[in-house]
Order: structure tokens, then sequence, then C-alpha cells
């Protein structure tokens, strides 16, 4: 999980971090940050996406190749 973290972009992975790891309110995490609270949730929107795709297991077809 910490290397799909690391592969983030650093927006995203600061908003993860103090989001998530930290337990900040996105509000917080936003006057942290120093941007608006819709760019933290699109971060963590885009963030979520990420790691998602990153960590599913793999598929029996992807094992098969």
């Amino acid at each position: 999980m910490w290397e799909a973290l690391l592969a983030l972009p650093a927006r995203e992975r600061q908003a993860v971090a103090l989001r998530y790891i930290g337990d900040l309110p996105v509000a917080e995490v936003a006057g942290v940050m120093g941007v608006a609270v819709g760019t933290v949730t699109a971060a963590l929107h885009h963030a979520r996406g990420r790691l998602a795709a990153r960590l599913a297991p793999a598929t029996t077809e992807d094992n098969d190749a």
C-alpha cells in the first residue's frame, strides 16, 4: 500500500495523508494545503481511483497471461 501511495502525484498524496492518515476533515485539509475545498475533494477522488486500480487484485485472466 505504501508503494501505491508513493506513486501518487504529490498533491493527491498529501491530501490522502492528511485526510485518511491524519484524520482531518476536508476543510482542514484544504487549509493546511492552502487550496480550495473543491481542489481537495477532486484530489481525493482522483487518488482513490488511482489507488483502487493499483491495489485491485489480479483477475484470473491476468494470471493466465
